[in-house]
Formats: structure tokens, sequence, C-alpha cells
């Protein structure tokens, strides 16, 4: 039997906790429930946490994917680095994001702040050095979730 747990998430929430604490719940697919607790650095208000909550259930393409993988923390690393300057130049979004629209490509970034996105055509994101790194990070641990999930 494989170490890992694969499955699609259904649906997460957040429950704001005393001691910056947060109540993580998140329903797979396969109607598995987890809770775990967090400790956070921040206060986050109830507001902010279904905020983001309310985000990832929308989004629908998330995947629940635990194991212990040094190859796998050194890629999310790696995209969690490349994401990091690009944070310091592209605000949080406030309103509803527009629509895609044909030849663009966009780079979405979550934080406890909110969504931050940059788009333009494909060529002048990999032409940027901050949104290249991004997408060249992003690619390599997609692609390493492609064939680890194909090898089990």
């Amino acid at each position: 039997m494989s170490s890992r747990l694969q499955s699609e998430l259904k649906h997460i929430d957040f429950v704001q906790l005393p001691d910056k604490r947060i109540l993580v719940v998140l329903v797979s697919t396969a109607s598995i429930v987890h809770n775990k607790v967090i400790r956070v650095s921040d206060e986050f208000t109830q507001d902010e946490l279904d905020h983001t909550a309310r985000y990832l259930n929308q989004a629908g393409g998330a995947i629940i994917w635990h194991v212990v993988d040094s190859e796998m923390d050194a890629l999310i690393d790696a995209l969690l680095a490349a994401a990091r300057p690009l944070l310091t130049t592209v605000g949080v979004w406030e309103s509803a994001r527009p629509p895609l629209t044909a030849g663009r490509a966009r780079v979405s970034l979550l934080t406890a702040e909110g969504l931050h996105f940059t788009e333009g055509s494909f060529q002048k994101l990999t032409g940027d050095p901050a949104t290249d790194a991004v997408f060249t990070a992003g690619v390599a641990l997609m692609s390493a979730l492609i064939d680890r999930s194909e090898r089990d």
C-alpha cells in the first residue's frame, strides 16, 4: 500500500480558535474528513478565513497530497521562493478577477492577505524574470507530481 494519501478536495473550512490557532477541516470527494489544528504567526479574522475557504472551494482544483518526500519539499520550497519577489510587485486584488481572454496567461498567488495575480501574453510573462521563475518552478513541481502519481 502506498504511503501517500491522494484524493480530490471537495470542501475546505477554517475555524478561528484562540491563541493564533486555526482548525482546518478538509472533506474529500470520497467523503473522508480530515481535521487539523494549525498554529499561525498572525491573527486572522473569521471573515478572512471564510474568504480564503470560499476561494479554495470555488477553485475546485485542489489536490490533497500528503507524503514525506525531500525531493517534493525542495520543489515546493523553490516555487515559494520564486513567488516571493513577485508578491512585492503585485498587490492584492480587491474585486472579481476579469475573465482571461484569448492569447493571455495569468499567474495567481493566494496568500494570507488575499489573491495576487498578474497577466499578459505568455511571451511577455515568460520574458519577465519574476514571472518566468514562477512558471519554471511551477512546471517542475507539477511535472514531478504527475510523474509520481503515474509511478504509484
